[in-house]
């Protein structure tokens, strides 16, 4: 059975490593079989890929980028059209097993981190790059993930629902997206040596999901409201990863975040570290989060009482306004002049604020000093 194949082949993550072939020539047909004996299809277009998309096969994507937004949405069998927002189409790979999608083999940079030369995108801020339903034995490895226009983003990077044994592997999943991760009902999630940075509105978050397991992985400079946000989970654990530099707190929520409290279904963390971060607190349920070796060093949570104290007040200036020290949640400059001076005239403000803030950028980080001059009358 192919689902003990995969079991297996997870006891061996830590130590897993693989070569691939990376043709460049695209071609419909398949290629020499793999050790499981599953066809390989090589493609260099976004059509291409489309239309290889089948069960019980690997399709190696050439080097490059493809982009999802622009084809024809024709009727496959394998593949449905959803659409999401103001007239944009989500694709939705749904009922199959055995599908792997693999870029070129992926060097680390100088940081520990993938460097894919495969790229997977959409253009539209309203939906998934990538999205899964009632699929089994899914592997995405070698490959980047995200929205090709930055900006204000409604979709994520990849979502999962109903699906059984999904493995990424060295992959990269970046914003605008709202979150790296989206799992529904979701059973045995393997991430592994893979990142997810800079997503407008967390790290990931999952219902209703068990075995989730997360091993050498990256979650860095993501903003805004949650970090891994987990509802009716059981059996999550993180190995080795590093969590930082995240700038979230809105909704005071945590960095971890769950709805148990049955300590048979703690969260686990064993290794890395968790550093720099803002956020509410490390977790909403100090009971439900074990971490064995980790370092938690430098995160908003971690200030004195008196440094927190100030967090959302402003004192006034000698040369005219105030000194507003940041809080949770004021990531951007927009979100401050609506704290400071109200919500009319809210574009000058902020306009006001990254003038006389020069040297700050987005996100801003809870207790930044903010100078905040006084607003003009208003002409006429």
């Amino acid at each position: 059975m192919r689902t003990a194949t995969f079991s297996a082949f997870a006891l061996t993550v830590l130590g897993w490593g693989l070569s691939c072939a990376c043709g460049q020539e695209a071609a419909q047909k398949p290629a020499e079989a793999p050790a499981d004996g599953r066809p390989v299809v090589r493609v260099a277009t976004a059509q291409e890929l489309l239309k290889a998309i089948g069960p019980r096969r690997v399709i190696e994507l050439a080097a490059g980028r493809y982009d999802l937004t622009p084809l024809q949405r024709t009727l496959l069998p394998h593949v449905r059209w959803e659409e999401a927002h103001d007239g944009q189409y989500a694709l939705i790979v749904r009922k199959l097993e055995g599908l792997t999608l693999r870029g070129p083999a992926a060097t680390a940079s100088a940081i520990g981190v993938p460097a894919p030369t495969a790229e997977i995108v959409v253009q539209t801020p309203y939906t998934f790059v990538l999205s899964f339903e009632q699929c089994s034995e899914v592997t995405l490895e070698q490959l980047k993930l995200g929205h090709a226009r930055s900006g204000y983003c409604i979709g994520g990077v990849v979502a999962a629902r109903d699906c059984t044994s999904l493995r990424l592997a060295d992959c990269v999943l970046y914003g605008c997206g709202t979150e790296g991760l989206q799992l529904e009902r979701v059973k045995h999630l393997e991430m592994v040596r893979s990142v997810i940075e800079d997503c407008t509105y967390g790290i990931l978050s999952a219902s209703e999901c068990e075995r989730l397991v997360m091993v050498d992985c990256v979650f860095r400079r993501n903003v805004q409201f949650h970090g891994l946000d987990l509802t009716d989970c059981t059996h999550v654990s993180l190995v080795n990863c590093r969590i930082h530099d995240n700038v979230l707190g809105g909704l005071k929520s945590p960095l971890f975040k769950t709805n148990l409290t049955d300590p048979t279904h703690r969260m686990t963390m064993q290794g890395g570290e968790i550093r720099d971060n803002a956020a509410h607190a490390l977790t909403n349920e100090p009971t439900m989060l074990v971490l064995k070796d980790v370092k938690v060093t430098g995160n908003s949570w971690q200030v004195p009482p008196e440094v927190a104290a100030r967090r959302g007040k402003k004192t006034p200036r000698d040369e005219g306004g105030w000194i507003y020290h940041a809080d949770l949640g004021d990531s951007q400059f927009h979100w401050v002049a609506r704290k400071v001076y109200g919500h009319e005239r809210l574009d000058e403000a902020t306009k006001l604020l990254i003038d006389a803030n020069s040297t700050l950028r987005e996100p801003i980080r809870p207790d930044t000093k903010i100078i905040c001059p006084p607003l003009p009358e208003a002409k006429g």
